[in-house]
């Protein structure tokens, strides 16, 4: 039974321009054949909002349900983080803090993480640099948790700007692979 295709392609319209890219994560996942670590900032903040934030945060959740493991998510926002929690299982955790020095702490005490899945910090589309500044901050913070095959993903791009922008160059600098290029980019660490 595959995770990507008998729970995500259901889902497919739901999750619109999301789709390709976590069918790509998925599967990718998937095919580690073992649990996986799956962290994220920014968690869903409104129950059945898939073109909106997307419910990563779920599909995460049911992921790891599927191919064993754990999610860590974080937010900012208390109400976004206690709904996150009532909408997943025990094997997702989450936390209301500001998401670089959270990531700065999980990579202190040695986890490796196989999913990194970027979205906190909305972003302003007119004026897209501070989002971006701060998913940099994050993906440098988190560096620590990576190890070669990790899947690093960014929500909310569009061509040549978005949440991502910068961390594609990072990614490009540190020779990582291109996973998957839409409004979700993911790159694989080598």
């Amino acid at each position: 039974m595959s995770f990507a295709a008998d729970w995500l392609q259901p889902r497919a319209q739901d999750l619109g321009k999301r789709y390709d890219a976590f069918y790509a994560i998925c599967a990718q996942l998937e095919q580690l054949g073992r649990p996986v670590t799956i962290v994220e900032t920014g968690c869903v903040r409104m129950e059945h909002n898939w073109a909106g934030d997307g419910q990563s945060t779920i599909v995460w959740d049911r992921l790891a349900q599927h191919v064993g493991g754990r999610v860590l998510s974080v937010d900012l926002d208390p109400h976004a983080a206690a709904l996150a929690h009532s909408l997943t299982s025990d094997l997702t955790t989450v936390e209301c803090n500001d998401s670089v020095a959270w990531l700065l702490h999980l990579a202190t005490i040695g986890l490796e993480v196989d999913l990194l899945y970027l979205d906190s910090y909305d972003i302003d589309w007119s004026n897209p640099e501070p989002s971006m500044q701060h998913h940099m901050k994050e993906i440098e913070a988190a560096a620590p948790m990576l190890h070669p095959g990790s899947i690093v993903a960014v929500d909310d791009n569009q061509p040549d700007a978005g949440k991502g922008y910068l961390v594609g160059q990072y990614a490009e600098q540190h020779g990582w692979t291109e996973l998957h290029n839409s409004y979700v980019r993911a790159w694989v660490v080598s």
